[in-house]
């Protein structure tokens, strides 16, 4: 009887792949899924067509520069309905992928019913157990291998799906990407990350379900066999401790959730050896044994996935009107927005220290941005754009209105300084102060060491230190510790 319980686990597990493949077979006839397969190769098809159309449009502006005010706004829409409709490609995908899953685990339901006579032959060897446990709790207990399937079934999904997270993840923090563009991305991003949720909750609706009736039903054969208190308390401590270990770092894992699989599988695995060497069947916990040491779990190993929090590039070329476009003293405009990935190139018209009153023509331009420099001094801009050929063509169509422009470059969330130094756009305004994940003893003396009179201060999830009256003191900072920090920015 040594090999019986491993004989029918592998007997289940042949079940239940020839099962997997009539599932599917039958899943081809289901119209649901039919409807969304379809619909995946038209949004495929769909995507083709407006990639050429884009491709056309691009190729038209490489060769004629002074045609890319009038197509810009058309290459931008074409970009957002390309975005678009991958993400309703990838909720197609889901809903493909979550269809498949069930009727997987329907075939896994009916090897379990076809299994019941082989596992019957082990848990039927057992008279004491035959006696004391119902048709429901048995029928429950020859559910654990659909169960073991299903949970290597979802660790397996959410794996891949982690892949194509961080792949679509490390685009976001690609030089060049529009605000459209990564608020498309973004959107599927946390798509597929709902979805990896879902398949962790379909899972463990299930699993915790079951284990906690398994459960139930061995303390109760054990305390029929007179097992002592201190026994059940002792497995009652250990499985807590091993689930509360498991558990205790979940959130930095992706699919975390299911790390409470291993210790509950190790836990009933205990309850069920001891009532085997209670009934004297030592073979049976040998079987236990063994077919424990030979599954192959894999574990959610992967870390929890940050998204990339920039701030993207939206270029707008500028537009020259014939009456002012506004009438303000200028006070009302918008700070210019910079990416702090890549890249972006923009026209300075004038600088002032007082408010334009008089600049009629500047009132013309569209569209107008202002950054308070250094010197307190309220700098001028117009158009956003992706490099510095493109800035200087619409440069020289301002010259006739008596302004000096020059095309200023910023990245990193700042203007590039003759020196090669970040300036952020609005430093004048704002106060500042550096966000960490972890913190050492090396780091807080070499903190204590650059900024003596400021704090470190612990907060939710890791470490702020002090608070920077300007960016260049707090940039000393940086440029002199090994660690990355994350800057954060406050109003004065």
């Amino acid at each position: 009887m040594k090999n019986i319980l491993l004989i029918a686990l592998n007997f289940c597990f042949y079940l239940s792949s020839a099962f997997a493949q009539d599932s599917l077979v039958e899943l081809d006839k289901n119209k649901q899924y039919l409807i969304i397969v379809k619909d995946i190769s038209i949004s495929v098809a769909k995507i083709d067509s407006l990639t050429s159309h884009l491709v056309c449009l691009k190729d038209s502006v490489a060769n004629d520069p002074m045609i890319r005010a009038e197509l810009i706004k058309p290459i931008l829409n074409l970009e957002s309905q390309i975005f678009e409709m991958q993400s309703v490609m990838e909720a197609l995908k889901s809903k493909e992928s979550l269809l498949e899953q069930k009727f997987l685990l329907e075939s896994a339901e009916k090897t379990a019913n076809l299994g019941k006579t082989v596992f019957s032959s082990f848990l039927l060897d057992q008279q004491y157990i035959k006696d004391n446990i119902t048709s429901e709790e048995l029928e429950l207990l020859l559910t654990e291998p659909m169960l073991d399937s299903m949970y290597l079934s979802s660790v397996s999904q959410i794996n891949d799906m982690y892949k194509g997270i961080v792949k679509m993840n490390d685009q976001l923090k690609q030089s060049g990407m529009t605000a459209v563009e990564a608020d498309s991305l973004k959107l599927i991003i946390r798509t597929q990350m709902l979805d990896a949720k879902d398949i962790s909750a379909l899972f463990l609706k299930d699993w915790s379900a079951f284990y906690s009736t398994k459960i139930y039903i061995y303390s109760r054969l054990m305390e029929k066999l007179n097992t002592s208190k201190s026994v059940l308390e002792s497995l009652n401590a250990e499985g807590f401790d091993l689930r509360y270990k498991a558990l205790k770092d979940k959130d930095l894992i992706f699919g975390g959730d299911l790390l409470s699989y291993y210790p509950e599988k190790t836990t009933s695995n205990q309850y069920e050896k001891i009532v085997a060497a209670k009934i004297n069947e030592l073979n049976v916990v040998d079987s236990i044994n063994r077919l424990f040491k030979r599954t192959d779990l894999v574990l959610p190993a992967n870390k929890n996935i940050e998204m990339a929090d920039y701030v993207y590039a939206n270029y707008q070329s500028l537009v020259i009107h014939n009456k002012a476009k506004y009438f303000g003293d200028g006070t009302d405009l918008p700070n210019i927005t910079v990416p702090t990935v890549g890249s972006i190139f923009s026209i300075k018209v004038i600088e002032l220290s007082k408010p334009p009153t008089s600049a009629t023509n500047l009132r013309k331009l569209e569209p107008i941005f202002r950054m308070v420099n250094g010197e307190k001094k309220v700098e001028y801009y117009t158009g956003l754009y992706t490099n510095r050929k493109q800035a200087q063509i619409d440069m020289r169509k301002i010259i006739r209105f008596g302004f000096k422009p020059k095309v200023e470059e910023f990245r990193k969330g700042g203007k590039v300084m003759p020196d090669g130094s970040i300036y952020p756009v609005d430093s004048a305004e704002s106060l500042y102060y550096v966000e960490f994940k972890f913190m050492d003893a090396d780091l807080e003396m070499k903190l204590k060491e650059l900024a003596p009179d400021k704090q470190i201060t612990v907060v939710d999830g890791g470490y702020t230190f002090g608070v920077f009256d300007n960016y260049d003191e707090l940039d000393v900072v940086l440029k002199n510790i090994w660690v990355d920090g994350t800057v954060k920015k406050i109003k004065k």
